[in-house]
């Protein structure tokens, strides 16, 4: 058989005129380039084409925070932890959206730690059930350990080295 005779491989090389294996190959990458090109102009698009997809995890945390743990929170720990007056400046009001408890990290780690004690709510207060308590507890160390996708990336750990004579 001869190069350039099957029906796949003919109609390529008597595209460009050429035959053999140089012929082959400045067919292929004549191809090659022009696929190329394609893909870069499909990078050109406009971005606002297609939104990014929202972060699912972010969206599970919103909803959770909006459905299961607000409720939770104005029926047991506003009356002391919103309003002007705080208690221990732990603002628990202010814990509106997924954002605004990842900026209160702190509030919601001491908040985390007094409910699994039993510190809080105080005992001549109403306290929330057991699965309540987990529901609350729960959801705190998810948000707690959420890392958004947006978020700067870790540089990890950093050892510092003795000098040397000449450093």
């Amino acid at each position: 058989m001869k190069v350039g005779s099957s029906p796949e491989s003919g109609s390529l090389i008597q595209a460009h005129g050429r035959a053999g294996r140089g012929g082959l190959w400045a067919a292929a990458l004549a191809t090659g380039t022009a696929l190329l090109s394609l893909g870069w102009a499909s990078l050109a698009t406009p971005a606002s084409a297609d939104p990014p997809a929202a972060d699912p995890l972010a969206a599970e945390l919103e909803r959770r925070l909006v459905q299961d743990i607000q409720p939770l929170l104005a029926t047991y720990c506003f009356t002391c932890h919103s309003g002007e007056r705080v208690k221990g400046d732990v603002d628990l009001a202010s814990l509106t959206s997924l954002k605004a408890s990842l900026s209160r990290v702190d509030d919601l780690a001491m908040a985390r730690e007094m409910l699994a004690i039993g510190e809080m709510p105080p005992k001549d207060k109403p306290r929330p059930s057991d699965h309540e308590r987990l529901v609350i507890e729960q959801w705190r160390d998810a948000a707690l350990k959420y890392v958004p996708s947006d978020a700067a990336p870790d540089p990890g750990w950093f050892t510092i080295h003795r000098l040397n004579r000449t450093e």
